[in-house]
């Protein structure tokens, strides 16, 4: 992704409220499952990760991305900022 999509990314993300929180469980297939659907729906999303949380946040942010092959926008705070284009068959159908 080139530096001008991104940056563009991060301005829509400042006005999007968290759509996941991650709590002490952390990463679950649930909450990976989840997240794909939110996704799928939604392509940007915000995700807040709870202070109680064991790991550090970039390796949050690693496995989730990996996990759900997307791409890392940014990380503010205890936020993290994700993006997934949608596939083009899915575009094509509803259009």
């Amino acid at each position: 992704m080139d530096k001008k999509k991104r940056r563009d990314l991060t301005k829509k993300a400042t006005k999007l409220t968290p759509v996941i929180n991650i709590g002490l469980k952390g990463i679950t297939d649930t909450l990976i499952d989840e997240l794909d659907r939110v996704l799928d729906a939604r392509e940007l999303i915000k995700i807040n990760i709870n202070k109680q949380c064991p790991l550090d946040m970039n390796e949050y942010a690693e496995q989730i991305i990996s996990k759900t092959n997307s791409e890392l926008i940014t990380i503010i705070g205890r936020k993290v900022v994700i993006y997934r284009e949608k596939d083009d068959e899915e575009n094509n159908i509803k259009k």
